[in-house]
């Protein structure tokens, strides 16, 4: 089976308020990915406690809790789902709180689903890369490699550079 098709397999949490952006990520995304939907930071949580998730595409700003609270949430709980964060509202103190809970990418509004898409492919694929190399060399540390492909990829679809320094997703 090769990594595209496992990709395919993978569940994908949708959590925004507003419709139109789930239903556009659920259809941009439903041939690649199994795509649940949740319209708050509550819904998704009884999401989460029912099903096995791999990554998580969330907003920042919805009512009641917001996306930064799901992150930190997952961070805690559940540190292995890739956590993928679009808004139209990201000051560099909220980018910078993103990128300490390691989150694998975010993405401004608007966007292009292909965007959102090539971003799952790529992270999702490099984990099970991650996976079948650490099975096969048992203590071998190869992810960091890895994760910095995975990052400089996501550099090249408009993630802001970071001249600072500071610890970026897949840093």
């Amino acid at each position: 089976m090769t990594a595209s098709t496992q990709v395919a397999m993978k569940t994908v949490l949708v959590v925004d308020d507003e419709y139109l952006i789930r239903w556009s990520l659920r259809e941009g995304l439903k041939q690649k990915f199994r795509v649940l939907t949740a319209g708050a930071v509550a819904e998704a949580l009884d999401v989460l406690a029912k099903e096995p998730v791999d990554a998580v595409v969330t907003d920042l700003r919805m009512p009641g809790k917001d996306g930064m609270e799901l992150v930190e949430a997952l961070r805690a709980a559940r540190p292995s789902v890739k956590v993928f964060v679009i808004s139209a509202y990201g000051s560099d103190a909220v980018i910078d709180r993103l990128f300490q809970l390691d989150v694998d990418g975010y993405i401004r509004k608007p966007f292009e689903i292909q965007l959102v898409r090539d971003m799952l492919e790529t992270r999702l694929a490099t984990e099970i890369t991650e996976n079948t190399e650490d099975a096969a060399t048992e203590g071998t540390e190869n992810t960091e490699n890895t994760k910095k492909t995975g990052h400089r990829e996501l550099r090249e679809h408009g993630e802001p550079e970071n001249p600072e320094g500071k610890k970026r997703p897949g840093d």
